[in-house]
């Protein structure tokens, strides 16, 4: 009985494509390795000065008080409460339902509960002044 193999070439397909492919898993491993990175230099970014994020939010409120147009009002306030608490304690709350401030902080929760249907509505009737309130509590009580 006669036996036969045949071998193939270690390369059988085109160079040009295997030197595409190992480039493209490169620059891949890269993109990943960057946004790692940054990612955990975010995080060792140290203390920040409380009084000056607190003095930022209160100016981002004051501001949002001059706003004629109340659902933009209302998104200014959110947007500044969530940047401050995210400054203050290293967490993304500009990306958290509402569901899930509640149980970061209850003064948070509040003052966005307030902003968040005025937030997201075309029309809408809320006050400002009970928003900007509770608001300003918020961000005062994190001092």
């Amino acid at each position: 009985m006669n036996v036969s193999v045949e071998l193939m070439d270690p390369l059988q397909y085109h160079p040009f494509l295997m030197v595409l492919l190992v480039l493209l898993s490169a620059w891949m491993i890269g993109i990943l390795v960057r946004d790692y990175l940054k990612k955990r230099q975010k995080k060792k970014a140290g203390k920040v000065d409380k009084q000056k994020v607190i003095d930022a939010c209160l100016a981002l409120l004051n501001e949002a008080e001059k706003e004629p147009d109340r659902r933009i009002a209302h998104q200014k306030i959110s947007k500044a409460l969530r940047e401050a608490y995210g400054k203050l304690n290293g967490i993304e709350a500009g990306e958290m339902t509402l569901r899930e401030l509640r149980h970061l902080d209850k003064k948070l929760y509040r003052a966005v509960a307030v902003c968040y249907e005025p937030e997201f509505a075309k029309f809408s009737n809320a006050d400002t002044k009970e928003a900007l309130q509770k608001a300003r509590e918020a961000c005062e009580s994190w001092n």
